[in-house]
């Protein structure tokens, strides 16, 4: 019996296995069916692009969202002061020694934490308050809409009005369809595999099959109605089939999990795509920021520098800027590992920007970059290298693609840092989050291999950000 019930159990999982893959192969599905279908099942044909399903308008209601961002800068001028104090009076230390960098995870508004640092203490306050300062540093904060001066981002929802249909005198309510993002995975996540909770079922029941047979052959065994050969064997058939059952069960639920994950994530980067408009004017905010370049070295020895813009450098030069905004460690890791490469650098024509997100250790903002001359390290001083001149005005620039990276499902952006790769065209044809793949940063600048663009064409805009 055990041995009849384990083949069951494999055949009818072999053949739902079979099915799902049929249902995602086959162009058409079990059309002649005439049971009528419910909404959700109407969902998942529309997902599928089922040729006999209702028209879309009739099914999905359209969701659009604004490009709306948070007044970092206005929250910062009416309450740098209130938080310098209260972090402070917390830490036990003058509010002159608390130097407030900006907000983290801006983005999503009810996590928000206050990036800041202690400076102007000797090392030896600063190994004590070690502890504080990082319990401190992961202190939420709500930011009210009317302080933030713009509320978070914003769903417009615009839905088609579906026709009514008549029948026996009778008006039927249109299909409401509209759906939430949530629902909106579900249901793409179900339309991929439409039997997964059919082989639930089946796992489910192979698993309670087993635990019911296991105690069936313990209690012949103890009444003296099955030798201990026959017990053992049985036993060996249900172990089995218990096992399998489980070990399938898991290994599906985290398939779907993971599919699940991806979905939301490739759904949450469609929403947060930047719109064409904000694109051009972030392309005319990026040339006009400020840069200086080494020219060489003046009489005494130091180096000589030029200030210029983004602009300007691409239009007179034609060259690439690759623009690298993160805190201190991670824009030195970035330009450490670029002097791999540095000759290609200079081959391609591609200048660097670093741009340190976080204040330094003496709390100072703006001026020149990491400073000149002789004060730069030597990773730093290098020809496709760029200083960035008010520094203030291009951390301003990049808090929104920050924004923008978090809305995306990057999470950690303020704290990986982000690279912009802007072609001498004007246009930001890579946004990537973390420490730069330079090879790929390379690549983005030619225009043969950038995505969506043959040779001689013109590269698109890139809306989203890769990790």
């Amino acid at each position: 019996m055990q041995s009849l019930f384990a083949c069951l159990f494999l055949t009818v999982i072999h053949l739902s296995a079979g099915i799902d893959a049929a249902f995602i192969s086959s162009p058409c599905r079990v059309h002649q069916l005439s049971l009528p279908l419910s909404a959700r099942q109407l969902q998942l044909r529309q997902l599928h692009h089922d040729p006999l399903s209702p028209p879309l308008s009739l099914l999905a209601a359209t969701s659009t969202k604004e490009q709306v961002y948070i007044d970092e800068e206005k929250f910062l001028e009416r309450n740098a002061r209130r938080l310098q104090t209260s972090i402070a009076q917390r830490l036990g230390v003058k509010p002159e020694s608390v130097a407030i960098n900006g907000l983290n995870n801006i983005a999503t508004q009810d996590k928000v934490t206050v990036d800041f640092d202690v400076v102007g203490v000797s090392d030896a306050e600063l190994k004590r308050l070690a502890n504080q300062i990082a319990q401190e540093r992961q202190r939420t904060i709500r930011i009210p809409s009317q302080m933030s001066g713009e509320s978070k981002v914003l769903a417009a929802v615009a839905s088609d009005k579906a026709a009514t249909t008549k029948g026996k005198g009778k008006e039927k309510a249109p299909f409401d369809a509209t759906m939430s993002k949530t629902t909106l995975t579900t249901l793409k996540e179900e339309a991929s595999y439409p039997f997964r909770n059919l082989r639930y079922a089946i796992y489910i029941v192979g698993i309670i099959g087993g635990v019911l047979a296991g105690a069936a052959n313990t209690l012949g065994l103890l009444g003296g109605e099955m030798d201990i050969n026959t017990a053992l064997q049985n036993y060996a058939v249900d172990g089995g089939v218990l096992v399998g059952a489980a070990l399938l069960f898991r290994f599906e639920r985290q398939r779907q999990l993971d599919a699940t994950a991806r979905l939301e994530l490739l759904e949450t980067r469609k929403e947060g795509a930047i719109a064409p408009e904000e694109l051009a004017r972030r392309a005319k905010v990026i040339a006009s920021l400020p840069l200086a370049v080494s020219v060489g070295t003046k009489a005494s020895g130091a180096e000589a520098f030029k200030e210029t813009t983004v602009g300007e450098i691409q239009d007179d030069a034609g060259q690439h800027v690759v623009i690298v905004g993160a805190p201190t460690a991670k824009v030195t890791d970035a330009l450490v590992s670029a002097q791999i490469k540095g000759s290609l650098f200079r081959n391609k024509d591609v200048l660097i920007v670093p741009v340190e997100m976080r204040r330094g250790k003496g709390g100072k903002e703006g001026g020149k970059g990491g400073g000149f001359g002789e004060k730069r390290p030597s990773w730093r001083k290098q020809g496709y290298i760029a200083e960035p001149v008010d520094e203030e005005s291009w951390r301003a620039a990049l808090r929104k693609e920050i924004q923008d990276a978090e809305r995306q499902g990057a999470g950690k952006a303020k704290e990986e840092g982000i690279v912009l790769v802007v072609r001498n065209d004007g246009k930001v044809v890579a946004r990537r989050v973390g420490t730069p793949d330079w090879t790929l940063v390379l690549e983005a600048v030619e225009p043969d291999i950038t995505r969506g663009a043959k040779s001689g064409e013109e590269a698109p805009f890139q809306t989203t950000f890769q990790q």
